[in-house]
């Protein structure tokens, strides 16, 4: 079972080749960079394709592949090109994504296609979301059918060249949340909530992360919002600049931003990404008037993005059963035991009436 992993020169694609080669999986690194492309293949030992991201280069590069996995970002520029590439090769396909604009691509324009050819499409399966969509899975597990979710992120460390693209990228549109059972947006820093993180109460802001999506597609909730810890001069100098920097991305100006974005610090050294620590929190209410909260913790996102995206790929690679279509990255999964197999901590708190 072969599994392509497209994007196997960035940072991200480098740590998820060595965590496939790790899997013991029949490998084959692609991308754009042939000089990186060869020497990362000649390195972990495995098989090497050179191709852009054009259908005619990526079809027989991912022809007779069981998985392709891709880290090849910005996604709102290629990401579309090479899941559609894998639709057209018969490839169940899982990305590392965190742009929610293309999350909504894979999650409403693909699901047709990708279940009429019967592969399925795990979308934003790294760091970004996962661990937040395993919690949502178990408080629906604990709670029942759930109403409401509440997403919570405090996290810590240096980002890469790719993560810094795709905030920019990000930060072109609004938030999405669930209202009423319908998805909309709201515009970033616009709101504040106080949460109860075990290491003490912080205030959060809105911000433009994918987890409503996730939640609408897969749980079937009233309502959803993702938050981020911002200090608040932070939210307020956000707030400010948020308007500008909209109007820069929007002109040729904007890739020259984009652009600079990768000059700004190197990317993390190994000592850089254990020292990256992150919480999430994630709180529920169900159906029938129960709340219930989870937290979660760890270090090394990106670490732990590349053990994700090799679980998934080997999962899809030998499962016979594979339910064709979008799917969120948690789906079908045993969250408990996914989350102890990347290393996050799960503390669970008593449910309690509302």
């Amino acid at each position: 079972m072969r599994i392509v992993l497209y994007g196997a020169t960035g940072f991200t694609g480098r740590l998820t080749a060595e965590a496939l080669v790790a899997a013991d999986v029949e490998l084959t690194v692609a991308g754009r960079d042939a000089e990186g492309v060869h020497a990362l293949a000649r390195r972990l030992g495995c098989h090497g394709a050179v191709a852009s991201a054009t259908p005619r280069e990526l079809a027989p590069v991912f022809a007779g592949a069981a998985v392709v996995v891709s880290c090849a970002g910005p996604f709102r520029v290629i990401g579309r090109t090479v899941a559609e590439a894998a639709i057209a090769a018969g490839a169940h396909y899982v990305d590392s994504t965190g742009e929610p604009a293309f999350m909504r691509v894979v999650l409403g324009e693909l699901d047709a296609p990708a279940t009429a050819t019967g592969v399925a499409l795990v979308t934003a399966c790294g760091f970004d979301y996962l661990p937040a969509d395993l919690a949502a899975t178990v408080l629906r597990d604990r709670l029942g059918p759930l109403r409401s979710l509440d997403y919570a992120y405090w996290t810590s460390g240096r980002s890469t060249a790719g993560t810094r693209r795709s905030v920019l990228d990000v930060l072109r549109g609004d938030a999405p949340v669930v209202c009423g059972g319908r998805l909309a947006e709201q515009r970033p820093f616009s709101a504040v909530r106080s949460f109860a993180f075990e290491a003490g109460r912080r205030r959060a802001t809105l911000l433009p992360f994918g987890d409503p999506l996730l939640a609408h597609h897969r749980l079937d909730v009233d309502r959803a919002v993702a938050w981020g810890v911002v200090s608040t001069v932070g939210r307020h100098a956000a707030r400010a600049a948020l308007p500008l920097l909209r109007t820069v991305l929007r002109t040729p100006a904007g890739r020259i931003a984009s652009a600079a974005s990768d000059r700004i610090g190197a990317d993390p050294h190994t000592r850089d990404r254990g020292a990256a620590r992150f919480t999430i929190r994630v709180e529920a209410t169900s159906r029938d008037g129960r709340s219930g909260s989870v937290e979660l913790s760890g270090h090394d996102p990106y670490g732990l993005t590349a053990r994700a995206l090799a679980l998934r790929a080997r999962g899809l690679a030998h499962d016979a059963a594979v339910v064709p279509g979008a799917r969120s990255p948690a789906d079908g999964l045993d969250a408990r035991a996914v989350l102890a197999g990347l290393g996050v901590r799960l503390h669970e708190r008593p449910p309690a009436s509302v």
